[in-house]
This record gives structure tokens, C-alpha cells and sequence, in this order.
């Protein structure tokens, strides 16, 4: 028996399941060990993952090890992407794309990163999965910028992820960061609520916050 942190042992039934039952403490996966989490079960699974990949895999929301681990069974038994989480579009989901955007869009390299937009702007259908990475890197973002402003050092990252960091958080400030996430809400509503198109809400995000 699975047994979560936050059973009640006041209780008689939790008594007796204590009691009689093989109990398993289910802890949450903190956001610095989900990458590693991803890799492991894909691992079992004889997988190996583009960083892109990994990381839309560690950014699902919501996130478990059974919904990876359900998403990592689709890509070993069809032999492609999951479109429940990637990208349907090869180029997109090649050397040159999410990943590779992801790293223009927070080193500020506006050039880059409108060349891209046409790759996966064309449709909510394809700019969704990529709003999710961005949104993970964003949060990520602001826990180590608010680090920075308070002399702390509570957030932890993985090697890959803070080498990531290292090179972007120079380039932002956390007013900034905060103001990207209030717009990648106000993105995520628009793709799926409203009839507004695709590219052109993707070019007022790139634009409003990497012109110099």
C-alpha cells in the first residue's frame, strides 16, 4: 500500500492500515529532481531523450511519475513523440527548435529568436507544448533571481539546467521575469480562447521583451 505524507493516523482506519499494511511514505518530487526522475525512467524504458524532449517531459503540468512514465511507454511503443506533450512537427522538434528557441528567447538574442517563430507559431496546436517549457524555465527563473536579490542560495538545479541559468539570469531582472509569467498567462488564454492568431501573440511576447 502507497501510503502519502499527509495521512491522518488520528484516525481508525489509518490505524489499521499501519498496522496491517506495508506503508510507503509517497513524498513530492522536487522541480530540481524531476530531470533526473525523467532520465531515470527512461532509462528502464531503453530511451534516449533529446534535451528538448527532456525537458517538455519535466515541465508537464500536472506532473507525476506515473503521467512521465505513461508518456515515456507512448514514445517506446509507437517509436515517435507523444503528442500529448511534443510537438508534431519534425522540424520543430529537431536540432534547431524548441530547445534551441528556449536558449534565444532567455539570452535575449531577438534575431534568433524571430527567425524561429515560423517554425511553431503557425498554430496553437503546435505553440502550446512550447508554452509550457517556457513557462517552467520561467518559474525556475524566478526562484534563482529572487535568490540573487536576497543573497540566498535555496534553490537547487541540475547541472545541465544551471548551466542554462548561469547564461540567462544576467539578462533579466526579477520585475522582468515576474512580467513574463503574467504574460505567458495572458498568452495561454489567448491561444486557447480567443481567435486571435498565433504568430502575431508570439511576436508581441518576443518583442515586448527582448527589444532592447
Amino acid at each position: 500500500v502507497c501510503v502519502s505524507k499527509d495521512l491522518d493516523g488520528r484516525k481508525k482506519f489509518s490505524k489499521i492500515l499501519l498496522e496491517k499494511s506495508a506503508v510507503i511514505s509517497c513524498e513530492e518530487v522536487l522541480e530540481a529532481q524531476k530531470e533526473s526522475w525523467v532520465q531515470y525512467l527512461a532509462k528502464k524504458r531503453e530511451l534516449e531523450l533529446t534535451s528538448g524532449v527532456l525537458m517538455t517531459l519535466s515541465a508537464l503540468d500536472p506532473w507525476s511519475l506515473d503521467i512521465v512514465d505513461h508518456e515515456l511507454e507512448k514514445l517506446s511503443v509507437g517509436g515517435m513523440v507523444a503528442d500529448v506533450v511534443l510537438c508534431q512537427d519534425p522540424t520543430f522538434e529537431s536540432l534547431g527548435g524548441a530547445d534551441a528557441f528556449v536558449d534565444h528567447f532567455f539570452s535575449k538574442n531577438l534575431q534568433s529568436a524571430m527567425s524561429q517563430l515560423y517554425t511553431f507559431a503557425r498554430s496553437s496546436e503546435d505553440a502550446l507544448p512550447l508554452l509550457g517549457l517556457i513557462g517552467w524555465n520561467t518559474r525556475q527563473m524566478a526562484l534563482i533571481l529572487s535568490d540573487r536579490e536576497r543573497g540566498t542560495r535555496f534553490t537547487k538545479v541540475n547541472p545541465y539546467s544551471a548551466e542554462k541559468f548561469r547564461r540567462w539570469s544576467p539578462k533579466w531582472s526579477l520585475d522582468e521575469v515576474v512580467d513574463l509569467q503574467r504574460e505567458l498567462s495572458r498568452l495561454d488564454f489567448c491561444l486557447k480562447q480567443t481567435p486571435l492568431l498565433p504568430l502575431g501573440l508570439w511576436t508581441e511576447l518576443v518583442t515586448q521583451f527582448l527589444l532592447p
